[in-house]
């Protein structure tokens, strides 16, 4: 599992990238608004029935969030910061 330091600067140092023990690839916001999700081909083993693709082309899915989810705009850009982030890590 991949995190840079807190000396490191946006848009990676509140962001986790791995792979978990199931074989799929997880991305993890660890600043409100706090969530994980599956990255990369939705039909791999979706279960909630939605996924996002950013305008990067990565495909989100499976959001669990840790308090209340965005929506609409906010959501579209805190995923456009994760695929940003999904770059850099």
């Amino acid at each position: 599992m991949k995190k840079l330091s807190e000396g490191h600067q946006q848009p990676t140092a509140s962001w986790v990238n791995g792979t978990g023990g199931d074989g799929f690839e997880y991305i993890m916001h660890l600043q409100e608004p706090a969530f994980v999700c599956k990255v990369g081909c939705a039909d791999e083993g979706l279960l909630s029935g939605l996924s996002f693709v950013s305008s990067a082309g990565d495909t989100f899915y499976d959001l669990v969030w840790f308090g209340e989810p965005e929506t609409g705009e906010e959501l579209e850009a805190l995923l456009g910061q994760a695929s940003e982030a999904l770059a850099h890590l």
